[in-house]
């Protein structure tokens, strides 16, 4: 648990509690950038720089409780995903022509395992998955996700809808195997 007491010690550069908040939440932050970069080398790279910006900006960070300590460093690891796809210029909007709306099988979503559906949605192109992972899992609005990747709104939602279309696709075609798990 991040504490008042363990964040003002950070803030003062004690390399203990710096590596105390390290451990705490490291597994947390690379489940987090795997889900954007999927190369484990690429997320622990931008994990790394995730904790040496925060650990920087803790002097003008105040500490409120432990929610709003890992929002800011979550926000952080977000911000050094996103710079990484740029730099890498891996990430790209692309188009895909307009899937019918199949029928999801109950059983399969029951048996559907987090980590099923984390690894389907890993499999998703990487604007389908970026956008994804803003918005439904990140609880960023369509503006916030147009700002940070520079996009308009419209194009968010769009790759929104077509990454959910995408996923259900996979979801079915895989859905006899996920309802035979379990």
């Amino acid at each position: 648990m991040i504490t008042a007491h363990l964040f003002q010690e950070a803030s003062y550069g004690n390399p203990r509690a710096e590596k105390e908040i390290f451990d705490l939440t490291y597994r947390n932050l690379f489940s987090t950038a795997i889900r954007y970069l999927k190369i484990e080398e690429d997320a622990e790279e931008s994990v790394m720089s995730a904790f040496i910006k925060f650990f920087i900006s803790l002097k003008d960070f105040q500490y409120l409780n432990e929610a709003a300590t890992m929002a800011f460093l979550k926000k952080c690891l977000i911000n050094e995903c996103l710079m990484q796809l740029r730099q890498k210029r891996s990430f790209q909007i692309i188009s895909m022509s307009e899937t019918k709306d199949e029928v999801v099988n109950e059983a399969a979503l029951n048996n559907l395992s987090t980590s099923q559906l984390l690894k389907t949605i890993a499999e998703l192109p990487i604007g389908y998955r970026t956008v994804f992972n803003l918005y439904e899992i990140e609880g960023y609005q369509h503006r916030e996700i147009a700002a940070l990747l520079d996009i308009t709104e419209g194009t968010s939602k769009s790759q929104l809808y077509k990454a959910k279309q995408l996923l259900q696709k996979n979801i079915i075609s895989k859905q006899s195997y996920y309802a035979k798990q379990g």
